[in-house]
C-alpha cells in the first residue's frame, strides 16, 4: 500500500496513477496540454481537478451509499463468492482469509445506495451501482491453511474463528488428494460390461508439517510452544466445520479425520510435526465464508515503492515552452509509474 502526499507552493493541475513501463507514450501524455489527460488501459487513477477531487472514471453518483458488498471469483469460474458486507460506508478495509496459492482472484465491490435516477422522465430507485472491479490477484506463499468456521444466522454462511487460523509452511507435505466417487462396474453377457454411479464427489487429503512458525520479531528462530500443541489438539479433535486451502489454492470445506498424529523431532527442542487427514463435507460454491472488516490497513506505509520494492524517484522535465513537469518513476525499467503533473510559469 502506497501513500502520496501533496504539498503546497505549487499548482496541481492533475494527479494520476498509471500502471506500466516508463515509455515514450507516457512521457508524451505527461507533457501534453493541460486538461487533455484521458483514461487509457493502464490508468488506475486520474483526477483532472475539474471542479471535483474525484479520480475515478465512474460517471454515476456515489451519494447516499449505505454500505458496500464485496464479492470475488475464483480462477475463471463464474460463481460470485461473497466476501463481506460492511455495516456502513466508512468501513473500507477488509481481510479475506479464503484465498490460496496459484489461483486468480478478482474482486467486485458494489455500493449499496438509496439513489434515484431519471429514466425517460421517470424517477427510478437505484439500489446498487456498477461494481468496482479489481485486477486479478494471485498468491505464491507455499502455505496450507486450516481455519475454523463459525456458523452465522444465515444458512450456509460462516465467519472465521479468529482463535483457529493455522498456517503450515515448514517441512510441509501436501502431495495432492483423492477424489472419492461412487462407481461400480459389472459384467453382463454382452461384449462389454456396465457401470453405475452415484453423485458422491468428495476430496480426501493428507497433510504433514511443522506445527510452529518462524519468529520474525527476533532472530528468526523456529518456535512452537506447549500452548500450540494443546490448542491444535483441541482444534483437530473438535467436531466444528473447518476450511482447508491447499498448495494449489483448492478450498475444501470439511473436517479433520480421527487419530491425527504428533511427531517429535530428535533435536534438543523436540519440534512438533503434525499429520492429519482432511475429509470434504461441503462445496465452496454452496457456502459463503465471510472476511473481516478492519479499522485500519495494517499494510499502510508512508513511502512509495513499485511492485519490486524499489523506491520511486523524483523526475523533472522542462518542455519547449519552458514549463516543467514532475513525476515519480521506478528506477527499474519495467516498473510501474506513479505521477503528478504540475505546471508553473517560469
Amino acid at each position: 500500500m502506497a501513500k502520496v502526499k501533496l504539498f503546497g507552493g505549487v499548482t496541481y493541475n492533475a494527479f494520476g496513477i498509471d500502471e506500466g513501463s516508463h515509455s515514450d507514450d507516457l512521457k508524451e501524455t505527461l507533457t501534453q496540454a493541460y486538461g487533455n489527460y484521458s483514461w487509457n488501459a493502464d490508468t488506475k487513477l486520474l483526477a483532472n481537478f475539474n471542479d471535483t477531487l474525484l479520480g475515478s472514471n465512474f460517471d454515476g453518483s456515489y451519494e447516499n451509499i449505505d454500505h458496500f458488498q464485496v464479492y470475488k471469483t475464483l480462477g475463471e469460474q463464474d460463481t460470485l463468492h461473497k466476501v463481506c458486507q460492511t455495516e456502513n460506508p466508512t468501513q473500507r478495509v477488509i481481510e479475506d482469509f479464503t484465498v490460496g496459492d496459484l489461483c486468480d482472484y478478482q474482486y467486485y465491490i458494489f455500493g449499496i445506495c438509496n439513489n434515484t435516477m431519471d429514466v425517460n422522465g421517470v424517477q427510478v430507485n437505484v439500489k446498487t451501482i456498477s461494481p468496482l472491479v479489481s485486477d486479478k490477484i494471485q498468491l505464491h506463499r507455499g502455505t496450507v491453511s486450516v481455519i475454523g468456521l463459525i456458523p452465522t444466522e444465515e444458512d450456509n454462511t460462516y465467519t472465521i474463528d479468529e482463535d483457529n487460523i493455522w498456517q503450515l509452511d515448514i517441512n510441509l507435505t501436501n502431495d495432492g488428494y483423492t477424489l472419492n466417487t461412487d462407481k461400480t462396474f459389472y459384467q453382463t453377457q454382452n461384449a462389454y460390461g456396465k457401470a453405475t454411479g452415484g453423485n458422491r464427489k468428495q476430496r480426501t487429503m493428507s497433510i504433514t508439517g511443522l506445527l510452529g512458525k518462524i519468529d520474525c520479531s527476533g532472530d528468526s528462530q523456529y518456535i512452537d510452544t506447549y500452548d500450540d500443541i494443546i490448542n491444535w489438539e483441541n482444534f483437530v479433535s473438535s467436531n466444528s466445520l473447518k476450511m482447508l486451502i491447499d498448495l494449489r489454492g483448492l478450498i475444501t470445506i470439511g473436517d479433520t479425520d480421527a487419530n491425527p498424529t504428533f511427531q517429535y523431532d530428535t533435536n534438543d527442542n523436540h519440534d512438533v510435526s503434525v499429520t492429519f487427514t482432511f475429509n470434504q463435507l461441503n462445496d465452496i460454491d454452496t457456502v459463503d465464508v465471510l472476511g473481516m472488516t478492519l479499522p485500519i490497513n495494517p499494510l499502510y506505509y508512508e513511502y512509495l515503492a513499485d511492485s519490486e520494492g524499489a523506491l520511486l524517484k523524483d523526475t523533472v522535465e522542462v518542455d519547449s515552452n519552458n514549463k516543467y513537469h514532475e513525476y515519480l518513476v521506478s528506477p527499474l525499467l519495467d516498473g510501474g509509474l506513479i505521477w503528478t503533473y504540475t505546471r508553473t510559469d517560469m
